[in-house]
């Protein structure tokens, strides 16, 4: 009943108030997740409702979305949040414009599409062009090439005469003119195997939150790999939105979100925690048996966990110095901690970005404390984790008061024993604190993981970096699906930190392509390779190569001559499967599959 109200309101309202908004279905590695023009993830018109995860046997996100917010100069709250879409959206398809930060409903039509792109047609683009640079086109493509439809349709720009940036989603410029276009060897700049990618903003119409608009251009890149052998990858799917100022204001004390409605198979039987240490909010069964239900097969008692993990949020203020992690006997066990996220202790200056800065669990209803929100304050106020009445969360029991409450602010909803520096609670020390020991009976679950505060200034540029991770009793044979997502959302970070953080770097959109439009420092071939490869370098200075398999671990580590621009690479003692290679004084990132 749950799915057939929630879809029919959300119908009326994608239909009758931003204008029509297209779902399209992303596959990867046996997921399946309905993503919408404007941003909306799962929760659409595609059957399944919930994101299937590998092997198509339930859902376990109904549906998720993001929440950004802050106070302009002169103290007003602005901000777009989004749950279900009952009553309207604050999230509209495509650019806005520069300054203004203005759309309209021709602009918002143009953008009604997900633009898909994958990275085998891109191999094959590239090694066409090279072909054509070799002049081996004849030997290597016999039978021609055509360019695939989809690359030609990649919003890689926008309507500069009509006020919008005239560079929107990442390209590599082959030739170095500045313009998108692939018959001159251009390709879309994308993470992993597959890609999603959207463009929307918060300028299309009123707000059905009540808040006042902002004047932001968000693009999401949902990305996975495929065939890597690899467990984590195989179960992860990762999502980076790009959030950019159009407007003119500074907004302060502004905090981004990602509101998830947990399913985890049936609906009405599920718990939520945080794990603090992994910078993560989750879902898991709250009892031993996952049931049928009308809308899902539900897991049965192979119960299943899903994660989504703060992998790197917006960049803290400038302080003018590198911000160490929260405590130096932690540092080596982990990069990361709570709400410290990536770029702490590294050495580099004013490069910190959030990791997760405060979780909450709200009860389904009208409760003026701790119910569903009800205008932009309450939003805001579950952003900077504060209740409806603006009371701080309490520690224990519903964090509000009555049995198990302690007198204790915290960070965290549900962190278990996941904080062992008591960061959630300013130091303090304090017990384990979950559902189950707050006696709560299990049911249908909704959560908010939060980033800030920060300052969006005008024309500033941030990334968000998240995995949704997920784990299942049976796919261990040492763990329950608890233990099996810790690991993998400890190893969905680690793998984030080696190889994605800069990923079709798209810092510095607005303004132009030029890091993008450099030649790549190396090449390898062939790709897949047997028994060795050689490795082609465009410049020279480049000394010291390393391997890493799919999982992060380093199995090679190469001293290059660096007056030789060619290397023949012995391979023969790796497995199949897939590896990441990397040099130092590059940025670049070459993915190697090992036959």
């Amino acid at each position: 009943m749950k799915r057939l109200l929630l879809l029919a309101l959300a119908l009326l309202s994608i239909f009758g108030i931003q204008g029509q908004v297209t779902y399209e279905l992303f596959e990867v590695n046996g997921f399946k997740i309905p993503i919408s023009s404007n941003g909306d993830i799962v929760g659409g018109q595609e059957s399944p409702f919930d994101m299937a995860v590998p092997n198509d046997i339930a859902g376990t996100i109904y549906s998720s979305n993001i929440w950004l917010s802050g106070l302009s100069p002169d103290g007003q709250l602005k901000g777009a949040f989004e749950t279900f879409q009952q009553n309207g959206a604050d999230w509209f398809n495509g650019p806005i414009t520069l300054g203004e930060a203005e759309t309209n409903a021709a602009v918002m039509q143009q953008y009604n599409q997900v633009f898909m792109a994958n990275s085998e047609d891109v191999e094959t683009h590239m090694a066409y062009f090279l072909a054509v640079q070799n002049n081996t086109v004849a030997t290597e493509f016999p039978n021609g090439y055509t360019i695939p439809e989809w690359m030609f349709g990649w919003p890689a720009h926008g309507d500069y005469a009509n006020g919008q940036a005239y560079y929107l989603a990442p390209f590599f410029d082959y030739d170095l003119d500045g313009v998108y276009n692939p018959q001159s060897g251009d390709y879309p700049l994308f993470c992993g195997d597959k890609c999603a990618y959207v463009i929307f903003n918060d300028k299309g119409n009123i707000h059905a939150s009540q808040a006042q608009p902002i004047g932001v251009e968000v693009h999401l890149m949902m990305y996975g790999f495929e065939n890597t052998g690899d467990p984590t990858l195989e179960n992860t799917v990762f999502l980076k939105y790009h959030i950019i100022n159009r407007g003119t204001q500074t907004l302060t004390d502004t905090y981004f979100g990602k509101w998830i409605d947990f399913d985890i198979g049936n609906s009405i039987d599920d718990y939520v925690a945080t794990n603090v240490k992994r910078s993560a909010i989750y879902g898991y069964n709250g009892d031993d048996y996952d049931d049928a239900s009308s809308s899902s097969s539900g897991f049965g008692n192979d119960l299943a966990a899903q994660g989504v993990v703060f992998l790197a949020g917006p960049t803290l203020d400038a302080d003018g110095t590198d911000n160490p992690l929260p405590d130096d006997t932690y540092s080596g066990v982990t990069d990361s901690y709570g709400d410290f996220g990536w770029g702490f202790g590294d050495g580099i200056t004013d490069n910190e970005r959030f990791g997760l800065s405060s979780s909450v669990y709200y009860n389904i209803g009208s409760n003026p404390i701790n119910g569903d929100p009800d205008g932009a304050v309450d939003y805001y106020n579950y952003l900077r984790n504060i209740w409806g009445n603006g009371q701080d969360i309490q520690y224990g029991g519903n964090g509000v008061s009555g049995a198990g409450v302690q007198d204790i602010e915290s960070k965290y909803f549900f962190p278990g024993d996941s904080d062992p520096l008591f960061t959630g609670t300013n130091g303090i020390a304090v017990d384990p604190w979950t559902e189950a020991s707050s006696g709560n009976p299990a049911g249908d679950r909704r959560m908010i993981g939060s980033c800030g505060p920060f300052t969006l200034q005008p024309g500033a540029e941030h990334v968000v970096d998240l995995a949704y991770v997920f784990a299942r009793e049976s796919q261990s044979d040492n763990d329950d699906e608890l233990g099996l997502l810790r690991f993998r959302m400890q190893q969905a970070k680690n793998l984030f930190n080696l190889f994605l953080v800069d990923c079709a770097d798209q810092t510095g959109l607005p303004t132009g392509v030029e890091e993008q439009s450099e030649i790549p420092d190396f090449d390898v071939f062939p790709n897949p390779a047997n028994d060795q490869f050689q490795i082609f370098l465009s410049r020279m200075g480049l000394k010291q190569m390393q391997i890493f398999s799919s999982s992060g671990q380093l199995v090679m580590d190469i001293n290059l001559q660096s007056n030789l621009t060619t290397h023949t690479v012995d391979i023969s003692a790796l497995p199949s499967g897939i590896y990441f290679i990397k040099i130092a004084g590059s940025s670049k990132v070459e993915k190697l599959i090992v036959e």
